[in-house]
């Protein structure tokens, strides 16, 4: 149990900064954490997390979610451009059906970021020539994060599949600053950044979802969680 209230602390302290995010309730979401641990009776089974990003199995750890990530075969090429919210739930949708149907009555999430600009969905840059094109484009502007995110429930066969929109206002970068930031490492995120490794101090201001920036909309899944009645477990600690 000390786990379980320690995850939900670092949701409330770190996760959901009070002044950057209007729209979700940190409290609220701590007591249906709670809530899910009361009416725990019986081990459940892992949940599926369909992917390998260290971002994403980061926020299912923080949660204290028992769960095993596994990464998706699916050739995201595959999926050709469209309206960017649609883009993101064929990708997410595919991605979690390609694991499923090796871990049947498992309940299996995915999800799929892109970034979009001035109309444009920026994927994970080729190259640091595109990634630093990227950021240019970025810099003094209000671009949006869009992730695709799918719950499937193995036994009931029964799946949602949703998108959630987060506006980011970038300030003005300078040439050096953008520099600097690719030598991070940047091939491996949508757009070429992310808010959770050195991103956030080119952010001015957000509105919407922080933990979708980060790759999962927590308090989206979770309510997915309970739409669908998976009741999920926790990780001993």
């Amino acid at each position: 149990m000390l786990g379980y209230l320690v995850g939900s602390l670092v949701i409330s302290l770190f996760i959901y900064p009070k002044r950057e995010v209007r729209s979700i309730s940190r409290y609220a979401l701590i007591l249906k954490i709670y809530k899910n641990i009361r009416l725990q009776k019986d081990y459940m089974e892992k949940l599926i997390l369909a992917s390998s990003s260290t971002r994403r199995i980061n926020i299912m750890k923080w949660l204290g979610l028992d769960f095993e990530a596994i990464s998706s075969d699916f050739d995201e090429r595959s999926v050709p451009l469209c309206e960017p919210r649609a883009y993101v739930k064929k990708l997410a949708e595919n991605k979690a059906m390609s694991v499923a149907g090796n871990f049947p009555d498992r309940a299996v999430i995915s999800a799929d970021t892109v970034v979009v600009c001035s109309k444009m969905i920026l994927n994970k840059p080729h190259d640091e020539d595109e990634a630093r094109a990227m950021l240019r484009s970025l810099s003094g502007k209000t671009n949006q994060v869009v992730t695709g995110i799918c719950v499937f429930d193995g036994k009931t066969e029964r799946k949602i599949v949703k998108s959630v929109v987060t506006s980011v206002k970038f300030r003005v970068m300078v040439e050096q600053e953008i520099e600097t930031y690719l030598k991070s490492g940047v091939l491996d995120k949508a757009g070429a950044w992310n808010i959770g490794d050195g991103g956030s101090v080119f952010i001015k201001r957000i509105t919407g979802s922080y933990t979708n920036i980060l790759g999962i909309p927590v308090e989206e899944m979770l309510d997915m969680f309970d739409r669908l009645g998976i009741k999920y477990g926790y990780a001993t600690f």
